[in-house]
This record gives C-alpha cells, sequence and structure tokens, in this order.
C-alpha cells in the first residue's frame, strides 16, 4: 500500500561536495562525491550523472585554480 518515495540523496551531497570542491580541498571532496555519485547511482538513483559531472569538474577546476594562485 505505501508507495517507495524516490530519494536523491547521495547524488545531491555529491553535486553541493563537488560544488565545494571547485574552492576547498578539490582531491578530497571531488573523490567524495564522485563516490557518492557511484552510490547514488548503485541505489538507481536519477540525480547520479549529474553529481559525476559536478564532482569531476569541481574537482579539475579547483586543481587548476589552485595551481594558479600558487603561481601568483
Amino acid at each position: 500500500m505505501s508507495k517507495k518515495t524516490e530519494s536523491n540523496t547521495y547524488s545531491i551531497i555529491a553535486i553541493v561536495l563537488g560544488g565545494l570542491a571547485f574552492l576547498f580541498f578539490p582531491p578530497f571532496l571531488g573523490g567524495a562525491g564522485v563516490i557518492l555519485a557511484v552510490i547514488g547511482k548503485s541505489k538507481n538513483e536519477k540525480m547520479w550523472a549529474i553529481g559525476l559531472t559536478v564532482s569531476i569538474v569541481g574537482a579539475v577546476v579547483g586543481f587548476i585554480l589552485g595551481a594558479t594562485l600558487a603561481l601568483i
């Protein structure tokens, strides 16, 4: 009788961590976002691909931004 509600918890956390990876600790937050997005995929969440993309882009851009600021 009860409907199973769809949850995107892991994917949303992955998106948040990917966004934070732009500025803070890109390897750790980006990596954690990727892991959570993969967990979201295994749980058939709809937004897992967005979380994975944001986490990877956040980590890469965070690395580039950190390296650029280190050279200044």
